[in-house]
């Protein structure tokens, strides 16, 4: 109970916290949003946390860069990050100085041999809509003023839209498909910058392989997604070497009419794996 208690106070007495968040369901997002926006916390997520908070909410910063000397600063002046059962790249989890982990089981544990590791083990919901409980009503100390996030936000959009010509690619489609899309990031080029830079408005709006990396995953999976939600535009971006892992699921679709967009990026090689030989 003691240590319970000494992780409720760090939460209550932080200045600078931060929330960084894996995938969820649809109560974990709307607990999430509560949570940053009870402590006035930013919120960083994974890759297959995108949408866990929506990412124009003023407190989402979405998927951070790992090269971002806004980001590094906003990180080692933050006295308190909370790890919702998710990894922090091993670039910026150095220079975290105290971290409460909120995850599912033991095994989930990342960081139990930091010094300033506490950890939170339970349904993940259960335990936030716990936590939520015990500091509603209790007078908060976070220093952020919404022209800090807002400006570190700015300068991470600065940055991405730089990254070219993938970027351009990104914008074109987030601009023509529906907000309530499903997008499918596949292992490319425009899929990792779809990461960065598309932007996701629900917890289930933004489907990857996250950690796997797979290869041939997206096409299969996007007809799964239009499966499950008939009514949403699901879209799929993939490479051409990927694309031909899972082609023939074109016949699956065909058969029973499942309808995707499909977007193939066609560079006659498996062009990572070429720049990396190369």
């Amino acid at each position: 109970m003691k240590k319970n208690f000494e992780m409720l106070q760090m939460i209550i007495d932080a200045k600078r916290p931060l929330l960084w968040v894996g995938k969820g369901n649809a109560l974990t997002s709307q607990l999430v949003t509560k949570l940053s926006e009870l402590i006035n916390a930013p919120v960083f997520v994974s890759g297959s946390g995108k949408g866990m908070i929506a990412d124009d909410h003023p407190l989402s910063l979405g998927v951070p860069l790992t090269t971002c000397p806004e980001i590094d600063t906003l990180i080692s002046k933050s006295d308190l990050v909370i790890a919702i059962d998710t990894r922090i790249p091993e670039n910026q989890i150095d220079i975290v100085k105290s971290i409460v982990e909120i995850v599912p089981d033991e095994a989930n544990l990342y960081y139990r041999d930091m010094i300033n590791q506490y950890s939170m083990i339970g349904n993940v919901n259960i335990v936030l809509t716990k936590l939520l409980e015990e500091i509603k009503d209790t007078p908060l100390n976070s220093i952020y003023s919404n022209d800090e996030i807002a400006s570190v936000k700015e300068a991470i959009k600065l940055r991405i839209s730089h990254i070219e010509p993938q970027m351009s690619f990104v914008r074109a489609i987030r601009s023509a498909s529906p907000k309530e899309t499903i997008l499918i990031e596949g292992v490319n080029q425009i899929g990792y910058a779809c990461r960065m830079g598309y932007p996701v408005y629900s917890h289930d709006g933004y489907i990857t392989s996250s950690y796997f990396g797979n290869l041939g995953f997206a096409y299969p999976t996007a007809l799964g997604a239009k499966v499950a939600a008939p009514d949403r535009p699901v879209v799929c971006i993939s490479g051409d070497g990927g694309f031909l892992f899972n082609s023939q699921e074109m016949a699956t679709a065909m058969q029973y009419g499942i309808h995707v967009v499909v977007v193939v990026f066609n560079d006659n090689a498996y062009g990572n794996f070429l720049q990396r030989s190369a």
